[in-house]
């Protein structure tokens, strides 16, 4: 089976994260952030791939990279 991205961001919306571990996401400092009530919806619809690979791209890359081998 070959381990593509879309792949990986299933497998992460699969096992999910809790909001405080993706709290980081939040800051309005970053180029692109989630208002906490978001980030909360995101996760509660098991989302956390795909709100990482939107928000936080060279997080979802590193990780890609470790799954992929």
């Amino acid at each position: 089976m070959k381990k593509t991205k879309k792949s990986y961001e299933q497998y992460l919306n699969e096992i999910g994260c809790t909001y405080e571990n993706c709290e980081y996401l939040t800051n309005k400092d970053r180029k692109k952030y989630l208002k906490p009530r978001s980030l909360k919806l995101y996760l509660s619809e098991n989302r956390y791939g795909t709100v990482l690979r939107k928000y936080d791209p060279i997080a979802f890359e590193v990780g890609y990279d470790d799954y992929a081998r």
